[in-house]
């Protein structure tokens, strides 16, 4: 019989009668294993993992959209009975339904449990030895296997809920504190009428342009107000001030963040268009929570978690309780009732978001409802099937349904490339809706591709040492596995490799605790993404959008991959080079500087049309084109 165990963390010792281990282990602890074991075998699930996730997608798309349509006992939809004083059902604005899968772990969990039962089927395994299982996947297993978990991760507990709770209070005292500050400056200039609005966070999406402090830079939407206004449109912003998501080292007064918004009639800060009862309202408000618990507490509610013989009911259970009591139902509504307002004192025809199913968008797009103000989105960032954030049921969620709920939306979306038309297109806009025109965002993106691989080896050859820059996305502590894959993958050719190390700027891997254990075995970027893929020769990702500029320049580009969703749009595209393990991964680059392998090369103007854009047109031109093509 075949004895599996299925390890999350290192077990002190390897049982003596383990014939099958399955790894969901760090890089470094999984290679470090695999030194130790003769007779016994180890799987990496990353592998697996990638090969189930077509069917994972097919399930979380239709549970979260069934949770929502689940008849409680008078017969009405769970999503109806959420239906508050706003124009849309709260069920919109719940972490569930927004299908999070980089804050959210139920999506990974569900790939998890999905790859584990796969090798135990093909395998013949009855009994599964279960290693600091995460909270629900040993609960899940009982439902096809004998289960014995060792040491269970502590998850889903009241106190869970409780701290859930508390951050609720805590985020509503917060917004007390952001009206007040955004309330001064109210008093010093009331926002103006405006034609375009520009959806707007306060200082991290626009902030002031430290080359002229009269003028902002906006990250997203980059030259579509210049466009938009040489077409003779007026523009403005709609922000919600949020002075934490990019808070520098040094604190900061609301008065030093707030300064350069003084005096401006182009700028509304959405909470000073808040009421005192507004945030009481919203942190009073228990529909949620006593409607989910309804849901859960009905035994027929399980059945919507089924696949095949697993009841998938334990993954989500936390969170959807959680979910309801936390701070997020909060914020959206408080978005909702300020968008509205918004509205009003600028009378614009017209609101173009860059987030795009996000609940705060769609807290913005419920808030416009029925008035005369349209909506467009621009695409912020490339999509794949990894990233479920970006996921609708076109008919349970995206339709019209019998219950008279469907989730808000835009009312036409510019989309990146062919990729995009094909993500956005699957949530269920039609063709008329969606504009192929790229992201503003992207207008610096060109293709520069010059020399190849065989360049590299030469160089190579000549004495120089293979530069590589890694590249992490957010979370920082899931993309952590990425660094500790490469620091061990060079550790024995460290006189040959040099290792630079690009963080995401809302997920600075400096900033983790673990960081220390590895803070030496590279440079750390401090410049441009520009200067960093000029020096590289080769770029290493799991999922970072680095990998798509940095291949249209001509860089070969490699994905490691760890058990979590693949996120990676370049790989979905295009067919890249790709690493499970520290030492598939050390052969490659072993490989690579001796001159022993030729690394696909795609073609960067496949790249550029799949994921970024199909035309020619500068992106922010192509979009105020289209704008004032509608809105003239």
């Amino acid at each position: 019989m075949t004895r599996c165990h299925v390890l999350w963390s290192v077990a002190e010792s390897v049982p003596d009668d383990a014939s099958l281990i399955l790894s969901f282990l760090n890089p470094m602890d999984e290679h470090e294993l695999s030194q130790q074991l003769y007779s016994c075998d180890l799987i990496s699930m990353a592998k697996v993992m990638d090969g189930v996730k077509d069917k994972a997608y097919e399930h979380y798309l239709e549970i979260v959209a069934d949770i929502g349509m689940f008849p409680l006992s008078d017969g009405r939809s769970l999503r109806s009975h959420m239906h508050g004083s706003g124009k849309v059902s709260q069920w919109w604005y719940h972490p569930v339904a927004f299908r999070n899968s980089e804050s959210d772990p139920t999506y990974t969990h569900l790939l998890a449990v999905l790859a584990i039962a796969k090798v135990a089927n093909e395998r013949g395994v009855k009994v599964l030895n279960l290693h600091q299982p995460p909270h629900g996947v040993a609960e899940v297993l009982q439902s096809c296997f004998t289960v014995v978990a060792h040491g269970s991760v502590r998850s889903g507990s009241w106190a869970g809920t409780v701290r859930r709770v508390l951050g609720r209070i805590r985020y509503s005292l917060r917004v007390v504190q952001e009206k007040r500050a955004c309330d001064k400056i109210r008093k010093k200039a009331t926002p103006g009428c405006f034609d375009v609005a520009l959806q707007g966070f306060w200082d991290w999406s626009v902030l002031p342009d430290p080359k002229d402090s009269g003028r902002f830079v906006d990250k997203y939407f980059g030259a579509l107000p210049a466009q938009l206004e040489a077409h003779g449109k007026k523009v403005g912003y709609w922000c919600w001030y949020d002075p934490w998501t990019g808070a520098t080292e040094q604190p900061r007064s609301h008065h030093e963040v707030l300064a350069p918004v003084c005096g401006r009639q182009d700028i509304v800060l959405l909470q000073s268009l808040l009421r005192y009862r507004d945030i009481l309202s919203a942190f009073m408000d228990a529909r949620a929570i006593v409607n989910v618990l309804r849901a859960v507490r009905d035994k027929s509610f399980r059945a919507l978690f089924k696949a095949g013989k697993l009841d998938l009911f334990p993954l989500f259970r936390t969170a959807l309780i959680e979910g309801s009591v936390g701070m997020a139902i909060v914020q959206c509504q408080l978005f909702e009732r300020a968008t509205a307002r918004a509205s009003e004192q600028t009378q614009s025809r017209l609101l173009i978001t860059f987030l795009e199913h996000f609940p705060q968008s769609r807290a913005m797009y419920a808030a416009l409802q029925g008035s005369e103000t349209r909506v467009w989105n621009v695409q912020h960032g490339c999509y794949n099937q990894g990233k479920t954030y970006g996921a609708l049921h076109p008919t349970k969620e995206f339709a019209i349904q019998a219950d008279g709920e469907s989730v808000p939306h835009v009312d036409r979306i510019c989309v990146m490339g062919e990729l995009g038309a094909k993500v956005f297109g699957g949530c269920g806009y039609d063709a008329s809706q969606v504009l192929a025109t790229g992201s503003c965002r992207y207008d610096h993106v060109k293709v520069t591709a010059s020399g190849d691989l065989k360049d590299v080896v030469s160089g190579l050859r000549a004495g120089s040492k293979l530069r590589i820059l890694v590249a992490t996305s957010v979370p920082a502590h899931s993309d952590f596995a990425l660094v500790q894959a490469a620091v061990a993958a060079i550790h024995p050719l460290a006189d040959q490799v040099s290792l630079r190390l690009r963080t995401h700027p809302f997920g600075r891997m400096d900033s983790l605790a673990e960081f220390a254990s590895v803070a030496g075995s590279f440079e750390l970027s401090r410049g441009d993404l520009a200067g960093d893929i000029v020096w590289a020769d080769l770029v290493l990702i799991s999922q970072s959008t680095v990998g798509e500029e940095a291949l249209l320049a001509g860089k070969d580009v490699w994905q490691f991959r760890f058990p979590n969703p693949d996120q990676s749009s370049l790989a979905e595209v295009v067919r890249i080079p790709r690493f499970y393990s520290v030492t598939e991964l050390r052969q490659g680059i072993e490989q690579l500087l001796f001159g022993e392998v030729q690394t696909p090369k795609p073609s960067p103007q496949q790249v550029y049309r799949a994921l970024f854009q199909v035309g020619d047109e500068l992106p922010s031109k192509a979009i105020a084109n289209k704008v004032c093509l509608e809105f003239r």
